[in-house]
């Protein structure tokens, strides 16, 4: 009875979560979880996982209830019109100046749900990024190739350079200032950047696991990834395979590995000048003179 498609659907029409004891073929029939939906949001949850991302259930399911945002795809997780959807009364709270710097302020994240307007004001931004700086990935495109902006956000969480502009990456000035606040801000700047030698050593000088989005040719550079060791160990995870081989770099203990010393062969030993032999000690000259014979003895 449970796959009889007459049977399940006349008992969705009672009730929409009575679809979470139908079959495995009609969870996924799309019709019968848009009738289910139609009846109750919370019948989006046990529907076949793909069908959370058709977008007509999805209005279907959070028109009708809000905790269907639960039960969204990632997609729709980060569609604000959704949100919106799911609670229209709240509209005007988002649009209001006042109302959303508030919110901001309490939860960065807020700032997706604020309307275009405000997603593209200064100062509401500001307040995202201090309480979240990865919120920069809901300002305006205006802002998100603000310098001054985005290096405010970046001295918090170098990760939040991942929803800078791509001209702003592209930008050396920009990227070197990243670089010196954290050096694994190295991670975000163009490949160009990432394969400049005084950039790599800078972020690697500010930290070593920097080495990683370095050039494969600078990881292979001994100067760099003993920097790096310098101030991470584990740095050599990401040196070149030769490096990684090298032993004098697994014995790196803070300082330079040293060339190995020539050894003094016995022939060289030997061949020591007779005058650069020490002088008796003063415990060794009585005994000596003692055996020297006096002049009067001689006779």
């Amino acid at each position: 009875l449970l796959d009889d498609s007459q049977v399940v659907l006349q008992a969705i029409k009672q009730d929409g979560r009575a679809l979470e004891f139908a079959s495995e073929r009609l969870r996924a029939d799309r019709e019968m979880v848009i009738l289910a939906c139609a009846e109750t949001g919370h019948a989006l949850r046990y529907g076949a996982k793909d069908l959370s991302d058709d977008r007509e259930i999805a209005y279907l399911a959070v028109t009708h209830v809000a905790s269907a945002l639960n039960h969204l795809s990632e997609r729709f997780l980060a569609d604000r019109s959704m949100w919106l959807l799911a609670a229209p009364d709240r509209e005007a709270k988002w649009s209001g100046r006042e109302a959303v710097l508030q919110a901001v302020a309490e939860d960065g994240w807020c700032l997706k749900l604020a309307s275009e307007e405000l997603r593209g004001n200064r100062e509401v931004v500001q307040m995202a990024l201090k309480q979240n700086p990865r919120s920069l990935q809901f300002a305006s495109e205006a802002l998100r190739n603000d310098m001054d902006l985005i290096l405010e956000a970046a001295a918090a969480d170098y990760r939040s350079l991942q929803f800078a502009s791509e001209e702003v990456r592209a930008d050396p000035e920009v990227m070197l200032q990243a670089i010196a606040l954290n050096g694994l801000a190295l991670r975000f700047a163009s490949q160009t950047l990432r394969a400049d030698r005084s950039a790599v050593l800078a972020a690697v000088r500010g930290n070593g696991r920097a080495l990683e989005f370095a050039s494969k040719e600078l990881q292979g550079d001994r100067e760099l990834v003993i920097e790096a060791l310098s101030q991470d160990r584990s740095a050599l995870l990401y040196a070149s395979e030769e490096l990684r081989a090298d032993k004098a770099m697994w014995l790196y203990n803070g300082r330079p590995p040293e060339e190995p010393q020539e050894q003094v062969t016995e022939a060289q030993e030997e061949a020591t000048q007779p005058g650069d032999k020490a002088d008796p000690t003063a415990s060794e000259l009585p005994e000596q003179l003692e055996e020297r014979p006096n002049e009067g003895d001689s006779a």
